[in-house]
């Protein structure tokens, strides 16, 4: 029955294909547009005039220009080496640091942390000796915490090496030093990639200042120092994780830097030096190349137009699925498109392969399919009508190809209906019909009015064979 609903829609990959298998049409309209704008330029060069001669003043003028673009292109590539030797020593410093630090090698969410902390309580004798007046307000304890957390020498630094192996540029941003001024306290905090040299480096840092507080008893004041904390444990450091990242983003970061200095340089045009023109016939290659590729593509672009349009206005099949969505008729078979010949025939096989359809099936065994499937959906009916839009002789070729597995059903071929009375005569005397359409030449026109014609008489339609 006829789908009122039916909306005819373009296929684009249809299309697309429909424009590949005619490469050849395509290829030859691109060809011969090339030629006749590249003659026509070639021709046209010919017959120029001859140029005239530079004149002095003007060539002088491109000298200047020369010499400007000159300095300005050996000025940017000195620049671009400054800045690649720059940021090469700031990597390699960078490299050296991420693989020497111990903290840029510590789990930041892992972090071993040793901890100790000093109470520090000056001697009762000791505080006669200090006078509060109008400008003296800090507590006298605090000189002394200032003294324990500031002036370690060097032997604090070698007794860690000693100890860890790591040198002491890397050491001081393992230990850190806090104070307490309003509790009198102090602290140590290392951190280590593992907690037991950490704890080990902790104990060194309390051995170096109690061997200070003899000394500052001495010279400043007596008091007592007195360890009141020692902790060992393992910390979430989100400052130490984004430390990290920092570093190992400037590693990138110098790294682009150097290959964008490095494109500038070689991307960097040398300006040529000019040369005096002399007078001369314009060359018969000036601008040709041009002409040439722009006829070319634009051969290829008005054919692909065309065949484009073509594609769309001609109104004929271009697949099954037309006749089945629109009128519901059941496929009993498809013949395989016959195989082209001519050049560069494996180019067509390519696109065959590509649009799915290489694997052609032999028409004997197509036309054995469609006879059972007429068999299959006939049911009852023996007397069936075979006919369509195509000609007579492809109506006969797939009769005699079906018929031959049709024992028990009578296959009369007709001529198109639209164009033959002898066929219309026989539609209401038949059990059913067996539609015959062919790709890209069956118009959708033609198979319209074909259903209408045999709607009115309420005969069924078996199904359709496409060729």
């Amino acid at each position: 029955m006829y789908n009122e609903a039916y909306e005819p829609t373009i296929d684009l990959k249809d299309l697309l294909f429909h424009l590949l298998y005619r490469w050849r049409s395509i290829l030859l309209g691109g060809i011969v547009l090339c030629l006749l704008l590249g003659g026509y330029r070639a021709v046209k060069n010919l017959t120029a005039p001859a140029a005239e001669t530079e004149t002095q003043e003007e060539y002088e003028k491109k000298v200047k220009e020369y010499q400007l673009a000159l300095e300005k292109y050996e000025l940017d590539q000195k620049i671009y080496q400054q800045n690649i030797d720059t940021y090469e020593k700031w990597l390699d410093q960078q490299n050296l640091y991420m693989e020497k630090s111990v903290l840029m090698h510590t789990d930041p969410y892992n972090k071993p942390v040793a901890t100790r902390v000093f109470y520090v309580e000056l001697d009762k004798n000791e505080l006669e000796k200090f006078q509060y007046g109008e400008n003296l307000s800090i507590d006298p304890a605090d000189y002394l915490i200032r003294a324990y957390t500031m002036n370690f020498d060097d032997s604090l630094w070698k007794s860690l090496e000693t100890l860890t192996g790591v040198d002491p540029t890397y050491l001081s941003e393992l230990c850190a030093w806090g104070a307490d001024y309003g509790t009198n306290t102090f602290s140590i905090t290392v951190t280590y990639s593992d907690l037991k040299t950490a704890e080990k480096m902790a104990d060194e840092i309390a051995g170096q200042v109690e061997a200070k507080h003899q000394n500052l008893g001495r010279d400043v004041a007596q008091h007592n120092l007195t360890l009141i904390n020692e902790t060992a444990d393992y910390a979430l450091d989100t400052w130490l994780a984004s430390t990290q990242k920092d570093n190992a983003d400037k590693v990138n970061t110098y790294t682009q830097y150097i290959l964008d200095n490095r494109n500038y340089m070689e991307n960097a045009e040398k300006p040529e030096e000019p040369e005096k023109a002399e007078a001369e016939k314009v060359s018969v290659m000036n601008g040709l190349v041009k002409f040439l590729v722009l006829g070319f593509a634009g051969g290829i672009f008005l054919m692909a137009c065309f065949y484009g349009l073509k594609y769309l206005l001609t109104g004929v099949l271009r697949n099954g699925r037309e006749i089945r969505e629109q009128y519901g008729y059941q496929l009993l078979g498809v013949y395989s498109k016959s195989e082209k010949k001519g050049f560069l025939p494996f180019v067509d096989r390519l696109l065959e392969r590509m649009e799915g359809t290489a694997n052609k099936i032999p028409e004997e065994t197509v036309s054995q399919c469609i006879a059972a499937n007429i068999i299959n959906l006939a049911g009852e009916k023996k007397n069936l009508l075979l006919t369509g839009t195509i000609s007579p002789g492809k109506l006969e070729r797939v009769a005699k190809s079906v018929s031959s597995e049709l024992k028990d059903v009578q296959l009369q071929v007709m001529a198109d209906m639209n164009r033959s009375p002898e066929t219309l005569r026989q539609l209401a005397q038949c059990d059913g019909i067996v539609l015959v359409e062919e790709r890209n030449v069956s118009k959708n026109s033609a198979v319209q009015v074909e259903q209408e014609l045999i709607e009115a008489v309420k005969v069924p339609v078996i199904g359709y064979v496409l060729l």
